[in-house]
Protein backbone atom coordinates (compact mmCIF):
# COMPACT_ATOMS: atom_id res chain seq x y z
CA UNK A 1 0.00 0.00 0.00
CA UNK A 2 1.49 3.34 -1.04
CA UNK A 3 2.63 5.70 2.11
CA UNK A 4 -0.03 8.53 1.27
CA UNK A 5 -2.65 5.78 0.64
CA UNK A 6 -1.32 4.40 4.33
CA UNK A 7 -1.26 7.88 6.09
CA UNK A 8 -4.55 9.05 4.71
CA UNK A 9 -6.55 5.82 5.98
CA UNK A 10 -4.66 5.43 9.71
CA UNK A 11 -5.04 9.04 10.36
CA UNK A 12 -7.19 9.78 13.66
CA UNK A 13 -10.01 11.68 11.70
CA UNK A 14 -10.73 8.79 9.35
CA UNK A 15 -9.91 5.99 12.33
CA UNK A 16 -12.80 7.77 14.91
CA UNK A 17 -15.51 7.70 12.31
CA UNK A 18 -15.03 3.92 10.66
CA UNK A 19 -17.73 2.18 12.78
CA UNK A 20 -15.13 -1.28 13.03
CA UNK A 21 -12.34 0.64 14.75
CA UNK A 22 -14.31 1.86 16.92
CA UNK A 23 -16.01 -1.89 17.88
CA UNK A 24 -12.43 -3.22 17.50
CA UNK A 25 -11.47 -0.62 20.21
CA UNK A 26 -14.31 -0.95 22.89
CA UNK A 27 -14.07 -4.61 22.60
CA UNK A 28 -10.01 -4.91 23.09
CA UNK A 29 -10.55 -2.71 26.49
CA UNK A 30 -12.76 -5.45 27.63
CA UNK A 31 -9.60 -7.38 27.90
CA UNK A 32 -8.15 -5.25 30.72
CA UNK A 33 -4.70 -5.34 28.59
CA UNK A 34 -2.58 -2.16 28.52
CA UNK A 35 -3.17 0.28 25.73
CA UNK A 36 -1.33 2.99 24.07
CA UNK A 37 -1.90 5.72 21.70
CA UNK A 38 0.36 8.51 20.19
CA UNK A 39 0.03 11.76 18.56
CA UNK A 40 -3.65 12.38 17.77
CA UNK A 41 -4.10 8.61 18.32
CA UNK A 42 -6.67 9.25 21.87
CA UNK A 43 -9.47 11.18 19.14
CA UNK A 44 -10.12 7.81 18.62
CA UNK A 45 -10.89 6.76 22.36
CA UNK A 46 -12.61 9.82 23.12
CA UNK A 47 -14.90 8.37 19.83
CA UNK A 48 -15.30 5.21 21.56
CA UNK A 49 -16.26 6.37 24.84
CA UNK A 50 -12.56 5.05 26.18
CA UNK A 51 -10.99 7.72 27.84
CA UNK A 52 -13.85 9.21 30.70
CA UNK A 53 -12.37 8.48 34.05
CA UNK A 54 -8.81 7.40 32.68
CA UNK A 55 -5.84 8.97 33.34
CA UNK A 56 -4.18 10.49 30.08
CA UNK A 57 -1.24 12.16 28.57
CA UNK A 58 -1.89 13.86 25.32
CA UNK A 59 -0.62 15.75 21.74
CA UNK A 60 -1.42 19.64 22.89
CA UNK A 61 -3.83 20.12 20.52
CA UNK A 62 -6.09 17.31 21.50
CA UNK A 63 -6.11 18.45 25.54
CA UNK A 64 -9.38 20.01 25.75
CA UNK A 65 -10.93 17.56 23.70
CA UNK A 66 -9.83 14.66 26.08
CA UNK A 67 -10.85 16.90 28.98
CA UNK A 68 -13.71 17.44 27.96
CA UNK A 69 -14.55 13.61 27.61
CA UNK A 70 -14.17 13.45 30.73
CA UNK A 71 -10.04 12.29 30.96
CA UNK A 72 -7.69 13.40 33.60
CA UNK A 73 -5.07 14.76 32.03
CA UNK A 74 -2.22 14.67 33.97
CA UNK A 75 0.64 16.19 31.52
CA UNK A 76 1.06 16.99 27.67
CA UNK A 77 2.81 14.03 25.56
CA UNK A 78 5.59 14.42 23.34
CA UNK A 79 5.45 16.89 20.14
CA UNK A 80 6.01 13.85 17.64
CA UNK A 81 5.65 10.55 17.84
CA UNK A 82 9.36 9.93 17.50
CA UNK A 83 9.55 11.37 20.94
CA UNK A 84 7.83 8.59 21.95
CA UNK A 85 10.51 6.11 22.24
CA UNK A 86 11.02 7.07 25.93
CA UNK A 87 7.70 6.87 26.62
CA UNK A 88 6.92 3.33 25.17
CA UNK A 89 9.93 2.01 27.36
CA UNK A 90 8.58 3.10 30.61
CA UNK A 91 4.85 1.91 29.80
CA UNK A 92 7.08 -1.16 28.61
CA UNK A 93 8.58 -2.16 31.83
CA UNK A 94 5.80 -0.86 33.71
CA UNK A 95 3.75 -3.87 32.06
CA UNK A 96 3.88 -7.26 33.25
CA UNK A 97 1.74 -8.33 30.62
CA UNK A 98 3.43 -6.49 27.62
CA UNK A 99 5.36 -9.03 25.04
CA UNK A 100 8.79 -8.56 24.65
CA UNK A 101 9.93 -10.28 21.37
Amino acid sequence: MPWRELATRTHPDNLRVDKDVISFLQEYFKTGKPVGVICHGPWTLVEADLVRGRTITSYPSIRTDLRNAGADVRRVGARRPAYSSPALRSARSRSSSFSRK
